[in-house]
């Protein structure tokens, strides 16, 4: 015999998953292990299913257990007893987080337990990968427990899976109607009362970093189905978890809810004979008194506690260290270099020895004792932490010692180190989510009471990833889950970094994906490459991979992705480019140019967490552009362009002390060692800008010119030709919007164009402008007076005018329709230009050279005249079909043979890109 059931008090994601799995079992029975939870009952008096009683099962005679949503054998009450049978099948179907330990899972013949928001996901998928339908009545049931599992979608660990089958419900029958009347009730009087109750006697016990809401009470009468009510205690008080003990009729019950993996609350209802999963679990207690059971979950939490915050999850990684004989002049210089305040002393393997603070090092250096060994001064007395450490303890260690600084080991080798400042941050801010973590608890009553919630700490930091879910399309979804499974097996952390970051705080499309690794990010970067069977190229110098993403992941916005490791860079004087090492993603992010653009957010571990270690999430709310130390002009003057680039494009404000700096950086006179290329890339960023004129006006606010040029300016013609350009470009965008544009050029040149021809190349080459754009616009600065003369002509022919443009690039083109915008004297020529880039451009002939050859003519120089004659009757409307075409070849070939001039053989000129 077979059978399907799932846990105790079934929910509607296990009574739905059952009838899904019934549709993949058609033998099994439905069998309920212990009844159904109020909501639940009703559902069933209206929607009766064909379940078989347990007492008319044989237990010896089950061969196949199928259990739905739950993975853990103490949930199967009475049906536990089947697995005393060494020879039962079991498969299994789950959502919740794989508990390792379960002794059932090595006993699975068949076990699916994924990270989606529910079961009845896992089931959906599988009926349509094996072709099975289900009725608009199961539809609709399936939906109910989608709806109420995900919170309506809402909750954290709701997946694009669960929306995909959520739209095929719909679409397949589901009531909505019905599903909002079943996962919306209303309470029972005596629920109502007890909540009252239950929330009177509420406690809060801070533990581990965490928040627990404790409660206690004698209640006279028994009340059914406490869990909702529990569920919504915790959402008004916002908990980390509830455990509620409730003592009735002779009993004390128990109901515990986290939102935490680590948060076990199977672990404390089983040492009362309960049980349940990791997140929801509950007792009933005999022999003991609610203030016995009180005593000993305190007790639990405790031990418990020691697990839930190891201080591995707040340490900076990797660490720089120093070796023994290390001079202390060396050692300052390092932690100036790499801007710490401590670091650990080592032997020549590695092994932990000591500890070098700054303020020992400057004393050291007061007395002149430059030469001497850091093994001197090193400190040798103090707490050290492995990486399993509880933070609590870590806490009160660096408080009654007053140790600044705490190094982590594991055996003896330095892998983390936890600072001052560290700690502050933990105490101030929540610690975000972790893996498998879920929203805080939702699930409420419209006719709860109204109660005042208790509201939850203000929290500086925030997980986005229900945000990414909602708002990132699914295959580029699909390709940060790959990232995360990747990341979670090589033992590394992964983040997205930078303008991605910046850009989805703000709300703004940017498909621009950067990824910092801590930890090799060439080695992860290859092996995603292998595994998305991409191609990809590796950057040795910068320790990144660039992958070419393939077309088959779907994500048309996206070409290629970049892989970085985390790194940390020093620069050995100003304007020099950086010396980069390998460092943790807090340093990576601490050599960015603006706060702004030093924000991360995590893809494995805790996904979706964001960092912001250096106030970012506040600037981009006060549009502010902001450098992250003073020195950062000195290091990279070329950052002063990227503070204007991004204040203008975002309609942001450099703060007052960041312009202050900009000021400083010029008396230092640092933009004349500025590489010329360097500060050319920076230029051609600005006038790629969707509104150049702003950030070159402000070049102009900060006295930058002369930097580039002493006789540049911002005076006219320049700010009406950006005015006419812009225009000009917004028509050709339009126009012809399938062929790209180098917008830069068009605007550098009505920028750099009063200089004069000789100036303008000198300055493009020291700026790296490309060397044959350069060339070319030398000749045209020299050409387009006579052009523009003859092309003002009253009488010109297509072909005339294709002979006269074809030569020169788009670019410079619309750069004359923009002047002759504003000279109502050359309106001519603009119109031509635009016939040009509009219609003549495009005309192409069908006769090739392989016609020609059938048509008789001698292979030689004749066939370019001859195409060449043929292309310019079309452009001047001489020939239209095709037939006109030959006729006109037809011609032209008896004239080329009567003349004799057509020997020496070029190559075949075949059809296309005009002629």
């Amino acid at each position: 015999m077979e059978i399907i059931t799932t846990h105790l008090e079934a929910d509607f994601d296990g009574l739905a998953s059952m009838v899904a799995a019934k549709k993949l079992y058609p033998e099994a029975h439905l069998v309920l292990p212990a009844g159904a939870q109020s909501r639940e009952r009703a559902f069933l008096a209206e929607h009766p299913l064909s379940f078989t009683a347990l007492s008319n099962l044989n237990i010896p005679d089950i061969t196949r257990l199928i259990l739905v949503d739950a993975q853990h054998q103490d949930r199967l009450g009475t049906l536990e007893k089947a697995l005393e049978n060494q020879n039962l099948s079991v498969h299994i179907y789950d959502h919740h987080p794989l508990e390792s330990t379960n002794p059932l899972l090595p006993r699975a013949d068949y076990c699916k337990v994924e990270s989606v928001g529910a079961t009845i996901t896992l089931l959906c998928e599988e009926l349509q990968a094996r072709a099975l339908t289900w009725t608009p009545e199961e539809a609709t049931l399936f939906a109910i427990a989608l709806y109420e599992e995900t919170g309506q979608f809402g909750y954290r660990n709701t997946t694009p899976r669960d929306f995909q089958i959520g739209a095929v419900l719909v679409q397949t029958g589901a009531d909505l109607n019905q599903v909002t009347k079943y996962i919306a009730p209303h309470w029972t009087p005596p629920q109502l009362e007890l909540f009252h109750a239950l929330l009177q006697s509420a406690q809060t016990l801070n533990l581990g970093h965490r928040r627990i809401l404790l409660i206690t009470l004698t209640w006279p009468d028994y009340v059914q189905d406490m869990a909702p009510i529990v569920q919504q205690l915790a959402q008004l008080h916002g908990a980390d978890a509830i455990i509620a003990a409730v003592a009735m009729e002779g009993k004390v019950q128990v109901i515990g809810r986290s939102r935490h993996p680590d948060m076990d609350m199977n672990q404390i209802t089983k040492a009362f004979g309960g049980g349940g999963h990791t997140m929801a679990a509950a007792a009933s207690i005999k022999k003991l008194t609610i203030v016995e059971v009180e005593q000993k979950i305190r007790t639990l939490l405790q031990e418990q506690a020691r697990t839930w915050l190891p201080i591995k999850r707040l340490m900076t990684t990797p660490v720089r260290t120093v070796e023994l004989n290390t001079t202390i002049k060396q050692t300052e210089r390092l932690m100036t270099q790499y801007e710490v305040n401590a670091l650990p002393v080592v032997d020549a393997k590695g092994g932990f020895m000591g500890l070098a603070t700054r303020e020992s090092v400057q004393k050291a250096l007061y007395h002149k004792l430059t030469t001497h060994p850091v093994d001197h001064i090193m400190l040798r007395d103090i707490f050290l932490a492995t990486p399993a450490t509880p933070f609590d303890e870590v806490e009160q260690q660096m408080i009654e010692r007053n140790q600044r600084v705490v190094p982590v080991l594991d055996q003896d080798q330095v892998v983390g180190i936890f600072s001052r400042t560290d700690l502050l941050r933990a105490m101030h801010q929540a610690l975000p989510p972790q893996e498998g973590d879920v929203e805080p608890f939702a699930g409420s009553a419209p006719s709860a009471p109204s109660a005042t919630p208790v509201p939850a700490p203000t929290l500086r930091t925030s997980n986005l990833h229900k945000q990414l879910v909602t708002r990132l399309p699914p295959p580029l979804q699909s390709l940060l889950q790959t990232i995360e499974k990747l990341a979670d097996t090589q033992e590394v952390a992964a983040f997205l970094v930078g303008g991605f970051v910046r850009d989805f705080l703000m709300n703004l499309p940017n498909f621009d994906l950067d990824v910092v690794i801590e930890g090799d990010g060439i080695r992860f970067g290859k092996a995603l490459a292998q595994e998305l069977k991409a191609e990809w190229t590796i950057h040795e110098r910068f320790g990144t991979v660039s992958i070419a993403l393939p077309k088959t992941l779907n994500i048309p916005q996206m070409h290629h992705l970049d892989i970085a490791t985390a790194r940390t860079e020093y620069y050995e004087y100003p304007t020099a480019l950086p010396t980069v090492e390998r460092s943790s993603i807090k340093k990576d992010l601490y050599r960015r140019d603006f706060t702004i653009n030093a924000l991360a957010i995590r893809l494995n571990r805790t996904p979706g967490e964001l960092l912001d270690f250096f106030g970012g999430r506040r600037d981009i709310k006060d549009r502010i552009v902001r450098v992250l130390h003073s020195l950062s002009f000195v290091e990279d003057p070329t950052r002063v362009f990227r503070a204007i680039r991004f204040e203008q494009r975002f309609g942001f404000q450099i703060s007052k002390e960041t312009q202050h700096f900009i000021q400083q950086a010029q008396t230092m006179d640092l933009f004349h060692r500025l590489s010329g290329i360097r500060l050319g890339n920076e230029l051609i960023h600005i006038l790629e800008e969707p509104e150049p004129a702003k950030g070159i006006q402000r070049l102009s606010q900060f006295k930058l010119f002369p930097f580039i040029h002493p006789k540049l300016h911002w005076k006219e013609p320049a700010p009406a030709l950006f005015a006419s350009g812009e225009k000009i470009l917004g028509w050709n965008e339009v126009e012809n919007a399938k062929t790209g544009t180098e917008r830069w050029l068009l605007y550098a040149l009505a920028w750099f164009e009063s200089l004069g021809k000789t100036e303008v190349i000198k300055t493009w080459k020291r700026l790296g402008f490309p060397q044959r754009t350069t060339a070319t616009v030398g000749e045209f600065l020299q050409a387009q007076s006579p052009l523009i003369r003859t092309l003002n002509k009253k009488h010109l022919a297509p072909s005339e005018i294709y002979d006269l443009l074809k030569p020169w690039p788009k670019e410079l083109l619309l750069f004359l329709m923009a002047k002759a915008q504003s000279k109502p004297t050359i309106h001519v020529a603009m119109e031509r230009i635009r016939d040009y880039l509009t219609t003549f451009q495009h005309v192409a002939i069908t006769l090739t050279g392989h016609d020609l050859e059938d048509m008789g003519l001698p292979k030689g120089p004749a066939y370019r005249r001859v195409l060449d004659r043929i292309f310019k009757a079309k452009l001047d409307s001489l020939v239209v079909t095709q037939e006109d075409e030959y006729r006109l070849a037809k011609t032209f070939i008896q004239q080329e043979t009567a003349s004799g001039s057509h020997s020496k053989s070029p190559s075949v000129v075949r059809k296309g890109g005009g002629r």
